[in-house]
């Protein structure tokens, strides 16, 4: 404002430099002389004109060079905001190209889930049907069996043979499937009232109702342990399909949420596609019109340049005319004159066998029992009083019988205590393997359940930084809106005022020039008022053709105009910079809240996830305290087994025993051959199961 009142002050003062030139005066002697004056007083005055022709010039070139540079300068910037909103305009097409892939990826995936729930679903029905008929099968395949057993046991409780009936009975259940599965081909033969293959040619065989009850007995249990075996295979396959499935729907409403999201950001990305679409093309058909107008503001300028050389050189051919004028009048007079110049910037072990020395047997009989009596064995003291009741006894077959038949009680008590321990062995082997098995499961689960301890922790702890980084964000949003607020506030005070102080200047400009044009008017210098076009200052109108008023003059009514433009534009410009600000203002302010909106419905998300990844995170815990708990309870239990199973020990008595009965057994022979008697096997041994 200063500025331009300081412009306005130094025209006014040129305006009265101006006004104070005066022409030479007539000489009223010499005709000569009186026209050399007024050739003078012309050339004079064509030297005013072209200093104000001048002056209006350079007025106008001045307008030309900043309408082009301003003209220019908004080309280039709305080049360059073509340029940066078709590139936004591409990224957002980019956006809505790669939005529409996940929706459709999206949509695919939430028909396969959907698919997958509906197929578990069948075949869980498929199962539940098949476990229905087969335990309906297992009833009526039990029922058929408890009444056949029941039959055969009133109808032959004092038999011994079974009637045809009761064959009849019983063949019937030949018609049961399950039935006819699971029995071999002499079973069946049996039930059907014939004699097994193995006995057909035994023709005193008679059929037994008490081996076909036994029989259809053992069925009913096998059935009945089968049938309880499929209760609860479908029993856990119910609770596992429970869990597919809601692992299923969870899958499918995260899908669902993510599609949702993302077609909420492809309508706003739409929406801002379709606004950078209408900017560019405003700012296309601006720039259209600011280039026509720059070629048309070029053509102007190029003409009154032209224009303006014209003139400047008819002028000083003027003045040169003139001046040749006074020369040859000069001659005349003597008068001499100046025309003025115008001037234009990340265990036990086994003694050793003794063969006997002597070849009689009685001798040898002694011989052999003291030997192993003197192996330190638990049957030593026995041994030695067998071989003392051998030599101070007569040599008779009672004695050699009574001798024979004492180590066989000694062997029969031997392989009776191995038969035990054998038992023993057999139990610690099963529960060995059995606990093995479970250590190795009970193993594999805890591994499994802390690898996904681990695994929701890590979730957790990621979970807890994306909701601190969103509380973030979320904190620096609202401070940014603040500040935002803030800046807008000082913004559009400072803009007001600005407003304020040019439609201030415009008034005060517009009552100058109303005081000037009134001045100039009543004068009768309208040649002097310069109404100039809003666009350009005024200049000349048509060609030069010499001095046609003298009293011409201007440049004070051009500035002020331009003065009440440059106002009138500053009030123009700082509203449209207002209302430049306040949108950008409402934009940010949109685009904040949006990503406010976003953010706090990330962290409520985000939450809702933690107390569940929380919650699973506690029921691994405890999985794994007890599976650690049940592991130590396995551990101990082998570590008793491993002092009370010992494999070694378990082998060197079995070994020492072996040879106990072994050398028993040769005692006992050598006595039957020293005595001659034969007592063979009085006791029935017990036989010892096979131990694997």
């Amino acid at each position: 404002m200063k500025c331009q009142l300081l412009k306005l002050a130094a025209a006014l003062y040129a305006a009265g430099a101006a006004g104070a030139k005066t022409h030479e005066p007539v000489d009223q002697g010499h005709p000569v002389k009186n026209v050399i004056v007024m050739l003078k007083n012309q050339a004079v005055q064509i030297d005013e004109e072209g200093r104000t022709e001048l002056k209006t010039y350079n007025k106008f070139k001045a307008w030309c060079d900043k309408s082009t540079k301003s003209l220019n300068e908004d080309i280039e910037s709305e080049r360059a905001l073509i340029s940066k909103t078709k590139n936004q305009a591409f990224g957002k097409d980019k956006n809505m190209e790669e939005l529409g892939k996940q929706i459709s990826s999206l949509d695919a995936e939430i028909k396969r889930q959907q698919e997958s729930i509906q197929s578990t679903n069948d075949q869980r029905t498929e199962q539940a049907d098949a476990f229905a008929k087969a335990d309906e099968d297992f009833k009526m395949t039990l029922d058929a069996l408890t009444q056949a057993i029941d039959s055969l046991k009133a109808s032959s409780a004092d038999a011994t043979a079974t009637s045809d009936a009761e064959v009849a009975s019983a063949a019937g259940l030949l018609q049961l499937p399950l039935v006819l599965g699971e029995l071999s081909e002499n079973q069946i033969s049996l039930l059907e009232g014939k004699p097994p293959k193995d006995m057909m040619e035994t023709r005193d065989y008679s059929f037994k109702s008490g081996d076909i009850v036994n029989l259809l007995m053992d069925l009913k249990q096998d059935f009945t342990k089968k049938q309880k075996e499929a209760s609860k295979v479908e029993s856990e396959a119910i609770t596992e399909h429970g869990f597919v499935v809601e692992d299923l729907d969870k899958a499918l409403k995260a899908s669902e949420a993510s599609k949702k999201e993302k077609e909420s950001v492809l309508a706003d990305v739409k929406g801002e596609h379709a606004e950078l679409k209408t900017k560019l093309e405003s700012t296309e058909k601006a720039r259209e019109e600011n280039m026509k107008l720059l070629d048309d503001t070029n053509k102007d300028c190029n003409l009154k340049a032209s224009e303006w050389s014209e003139r400047k050189e008819k002028r000083y051919n003027e003045v040169k005319a003139i001046k040749a004028a006074i020369e040859v009048l000069d001659k005349v007079t003597g008068v001499r004159t100046e025309v003025p110049t115008t001037q234009a910037a990340g265990l036990l072990a086994s003694g050793s066998k003794v063969q006997p020395r002597s070849t009689d047997p009685v001798s040898v009989a002694v011989q052999l029992l003291r030997e192993r009596a003197r192996q330190g064995r638990a049957d030593s003291a026995a041994l030695e009083g067998f071989a003392s009741k051998i030599e101070t006894e007569p040599e008779t077959a009672k004695t050699g019988k009574d001798l024979s038949m004492s180590i066989e009680k000694q062997i029969w008590a031997l392989k009776s205590e191995q038969e035990k321990e054998d038992k023993k062995h057999l139990w610690c082997e099963t529960q060995i393997d059995k606990s093995n098995t479970s250590f190795i499961d009970k193993t594999e689960l805890l591994n499994k359940t802390a690898a996904k301890l681990l695994e929701k922790e890590a979730k957790i702890q990621e979970l807890k930084e994306e909701i601190s980084a969103a509380e973030t964000k979320v904190s620096e949003l609202k401070k940014s809106m603040e500040e935002a607020t803030e800046i807008r506030k000082t913004n559009k005070e400072e803009n007001m005022a600005a407003i304020k102080d040019a439609k201030a200047a415009q008034e005060a400009v517009a009552k100058a020039i109303g005081v000037l044009s009134a001045f100039y008017e009543g004068v009768g210098g309208s040649a002097f008022l310069q109404t100039g076009s809003k666009d350009a200052p005024d200049t000349w109108s048509g060609s030069y053709s010499g001095v046609a008023d003298p009293n011409a003059d201007g440049g004070v009514l051009g500035l002020l105009n331009t003065v009440a433009e440059d106002m009138a534009a500053m009030e123009i410009d700082t509203k449209s910079q207002e209302s430049a600000d306040e949108a950008a203002y409402e934009e940010e302010m949109k685009d904040s809240k949006k990503e406010e909106a976003a953010a706090k419905t990330e962290i409520e998300l985000k939450t809702e996830e933690k107390t569940r990844q929380e919650k699973e995170s506690r029921n691994f815990r405890r999985t794994k305290a007890m599976t650690d708990r049940e592991l130590e309870t396995i551990k101990n239990f082998l570590s008793d087994l491993s002092y009370s199973c010992s494999q070694k020990a378990y082998t060197e008595r079995k070994e020492a025993r072996t040879q106990e009965i072994t050398d028993l057994e040769d005692a006992q022979t050598a006595i039957e051959k020293a005595f001659g008697v034969n007592t063979g096997s009085v006791f029935l041994a017990p036989v010892s199961p096979t131990v694997h």
